[in-house]
């Protein structure tokens, strides 16, 4: 099975929010496995209920089930996809491969194939979904380059909100600044859920947009800003990334294309998805309306919607970037809050404020420029 290096992140990485469980099913229904992931938001509870269901449901999966469910369960369940769901999910394929020599070295023995035909695909060199996102391997291109690059300024779009709730304290909000702004010896860490970091696909991309099914609260020109914003915060890291409307794409646009769209097609659940081989960055409108739902619910600012997109944004174009693994540090743009009940880091050992409506940053911080760099060794 060839797998395409994609990373999405999930709605339950962004709220506080839990949906109602559907009732134990029995037998076995991808669908309902694929509605834990996506209406538990709790990581630890996903991951108890994943492997419940696993435990009692997927000896009754057929062999097509099976591999749908391992196709897309790091997409569905995100920090909740841990190494014991994973090994569930694997014995079961190798119990379904059982007699079948070609069936069981797909299995283990396919991974250098499927990574020489994706750096066939792209040329080149290397990443979340997230995000919450499922991470194969990625090409190896000797002009990739992930995070931010030193020579070009990050750029703030002031429609851009700050994020935080109306009261974090003052020493929260220094601390964060501090971590975003300036990275200490040995702080960078990931969960390593994902590939090694890789040189980037491109050094030069062009991120073309297509406004056309973003919710009606987001404006075309507020978007792109954003995503004007979160490409060029990576150019620190050695490469270039423009962002053009994809009505005004024309041949002076010159290098890798990524087409960024707005789509619920094979969304999986997840706020935003990094398709590497396809070279896609896809949002969600429905996971988005979701998120604006959540929002008013808690009389919280529309604008924060924001910032969220603003985060996405820069998550995702961080996998580009070449950056497959997600960062324990919870400041980080490429970061995970939690993995299997285990917490993010916060500097000095502290616990993240909760006063925040995202601790996360919205654009790369000196961390994940300082990771990029190392892997792009610029």
């Amino acid at each position: 099975m060839n797998v395409a290096p994609i990373f999405g992140l999930s709605l339950a990485l962004l709220c506080a929010t839990a949906f109602p469980q559907d009732d134990k099913p029995a037998g076995c229904l991808v669908a309902h496995f694929k509605g834990i992931g996506l209406r538990t938001n709790d990581d630890t509870q996903r991951a108890r209920l994943a492997e419940e269901w696993l435990r009692r449901n997927i000896s009754y999966c057929t062999k097509e089930q099976v591999a749908a469910i391992k196709s897309n369960s790091p997409d569905w369940l995100g920090t909740a996809h841990t190494h014991d769901v994973n090994m569930i999910i694997d014995a079961s394929s190798e119990a379904k491969a059982k007699g079948n020599p070609t069936q069981m070295a797909g299995l283990y023995a396919s991974l250098d194939k499927e990574r020489k035909s994706t750096t066939e695909n792209i040329g080149t060199p290397s990443a979340e979904g997230l995000s919450t996102l499922t991470k194969p391997a990625m090409p190896n291109e000797p002009i990739k380059e992930p995070y931010p690059a030193i020579p070009t300024p990050i750029i703030r779009p002031p429609s851009v909100p700050t994020g935080n709730l109306p009261n974090p304290t003052t020493k929260a909000n220094s601390l964060r600044q501090d971590e975003i702004s300036i990275c200490l010896p040995n702080e960078i860490a990931t969960w390593s859920d994902g590939p090694k970091d890789t040189k980037m696909l491109s050094t030069k991309m062009v991120f073309v947009y297509d406004h056309q099914g973003a919710p009606d609260f987001i404006s075309e020109d507020s978007a792109f800003a954003v995503l004007q914003a979160s490409a060029s915060s990576w150019d620190p890291c050695g490469g270039s990334n423009a962002v053009v409307l994809s009505s005004k794409m024309d041949n002076a646009f010159t290098g890798l294309k990524v087409a960024v769209l707005w789509s619920d097609k094979d969304k999986l659940g997840t706020i935003g998805l990094a398709n590497i081989s396809n070279k896609t960055l896809t949002f969600s409108p429905e996971v988005f309306q979701k998120l604006k739902d959540i929002n008013t619910a808690k009389n919280l600012p529309a604008k924060y919607l924001l910032e969220t997109l603003q985060m996405t944004a820069s998550h995702e174009i961080g996998h580009f970037q070449g950056l497959s693994a997600h960062s324990k540090r919870c400041v980080d743009v490429l970061s995970y809050y939690s993995v299997g009940g285990a917490k993010c880091n916060v500097r000095g050992n502290g616990a993240m404020a909760a006063n925040f409506y995202e601790y996360r940053s919205s654009l790369p911080t000196a961390c994940d420029i300082e990771r990029c760099r190392a892997a792009n060794k610029n």
